[in-house]
């Protein structure tokens, strides 16, 4: 190993790497002799490493960050375990899904930072919150007419005053995992809503309702919320219920039934 090698990993930093590698081994449930396999290494090596009595090679470094699919850095950082800024998770994580989240909280991390340096004056969210309470007719249609929205609600439309009047960022990615339907994370004050793409329009509508439901009623704090397509969670259960209120109400569908109008209805 060369000098700046040792320089880089010595002392303190021996010690982060190694309690940074035990963490995401575990976050990831990946065993000991399993990190050992692909590194072609005795698993006592593993242990060493977590315990800060020997150094990982850079090239050891940069391969055990591919096996945890994160960037190098986050396994030097102090306080590593803090990525997960105070996170709360609808159901448990898959280590699949686990890898996912941390995907999209880095750049949820870099978005924030970029929107900070461009010398913006208003880019934080500023639109309204309900601590405490819960979804009703009247908060919906008081976010209705903050956003501009009319009583039937169409996906574009939706996506665009929530970035215009609540400053709300909004990403349409692709999932890897399909039974998660949509991310909200909550940073610096800004709010970044990950919707999964490869869902119908119809379900990825009903998705950003829901999304916006937690940005309202759950999300207060720096964190973040999983939604999944089917969960018995408190939170979730209020979510669904916002986001029926706000797409369209019991009375208004009967009313569109009854008068035959069924293209405005399949909308």
């Amino acid at each position: 190993m060369s000098t700046l090698c040792y320089i880089i990993y010595g002392g303190k930093m021996r010690n982060i790497i190694g309690k940074n590698i035990e963490y995401f081994r575990k976050k990831f449930k990946y065993t000991k002799k399993k990190i050992a396999e692909i590194l072609l290494v005795d698993p006592s090596l593993i242990t060493y490493y977590e315990q800060g009595k020997r150094i990982p090679t850079v090239g050891k470094l940069n391969k055990i960050a591919e096996i945890f699919e994160i960037p190098v850095e986050w396994l030097m950082m102090e306080n590593a375990e803090n990525i997960q800024f105070a996170a709360r998770s609808m159901g448990k994580e898959t280590p699949a899904e686990a890898k996912e989240i941390l995907a999209f909280q880095n750049m949820v991390v870099n978005f924030v930072n970029l929107l900070s340096k461009t010398g913006m004056p208003d880019y934080q969210y500023k639109g309204p919150q309900y601590p405490n309470k819960t979804p009703d007719k009247t908060i919906v249609e008081d976010v209705k007419k903050l956003l501009g929205i009319d009583d039937i609600v169409y996906y574009n439309t939706l996506k665009e005053s929530l970035q215009s009047q609540f400053n709300v960022y909004m990403f349409e990615i692709p999932f890897k995992n399909e039974n998660i339907s949509g991310m909200t994370f909550y940073l610096d004050q800004v709010f970044c809503i990950f919707i999964n793409k490869g869902h119908t329009i119809q379900r990825r509508l009903f998705s950003l309702a829901h999304e916006l439901g937690h940005i309202l009623f759950h999300i207060h704090n720096e964190s973040y919320i999983v939604s999944r397509r089917s969960s018995t969670d408190p939170s979730e259960k209020e979510a669904n219920e916002f986001a029926h209120l706000f797409l369209i109400s019991e009375k208004k569908l009967k009313r569109l039934i009854n008068k035959q109008k069924l293209h405005i209805f399949k909308k």
